[in-house]
């Protein structure tokens, strides 16, 4: 029987080689073969931004994307509900090559925001998708707790401040309210 392989964690942990492959492997599923990216690994100080695990700096016209992506250690994980390995944060910024709506949004208004937000919900749920498939994940790995803690999903919803709060959900993920499907 072979070991489960999980998405990669710390691309500090594995050689440059490994970390070329990976942005490969991505570029050609992604069907990013004919743009240029770079990969920087960079401290909160080096990064600029306070709650980004990555940034992409994306030319269209010649198809680049410097990539930076925060060290471990520095990056925000308190509060966050879904965990984040430099893997994901990588195939999530090769997205923006392909979905770049929000560079053309004016992010300062309510339309703007809403707008950046809903393309960035989407970006994030073709990331664990991509990424579920390669690596055959069951949806609940993303979530950001120890495997042992993670039976009851509503749970572990409820304890995060911010996160809307459904009347219950399955461990399938489906959600029932009193009345609705009953």
């Amino acid at each position: 029987m072979t070991e489960k392989i999980f998405p990669v964690e710390n691309f500090e942990e594995i050689s440059w080689e490994e970390v070329n492959s990976l942005v490969g492997y991505w570029k050609e599923i992604l069907g990013l073969n004919d743009w240029l990216i770079g990969i920087n690994i960079l401290s909160r100080d080096e990064m600029k931004v306070e709650d980004h695990l990555g940034i992409s700096h994306i030319d269209l016209v010649h198809k680049t994307n410097c990539i930076d992506l925060i060290r471990r250690g520095f990056e925000p994980q308190e509060g966050r509900i879904f965990k984040t390995p430099h893997e994901a944060t990588l195939v999530h910024e090769l997205l923006h090559c392909l979905i770049p709506f929000s560079y053309f949004t004016d992010t300062k208004t309510l339309e703007g925001k809403f707008f950046e937000s809903k393309e960035h919900e989407l970006i994030v749920q073709l990331t664990r998708t991509f990424l579920t498939l390669k690596y055959n994940l069951n949806p609940e790995w993303f979530i950001n707790k120890p495997q042992e803690d993670s039976d009851n999903l509503s749970e572990i919803l409820n304890e995060h401040p911010t996160s809307i709060k459904p009347k219950a959900i399955t461990k399938s993920g489906k959600i029932y309210e009193k009345g609705v499907n009953e």
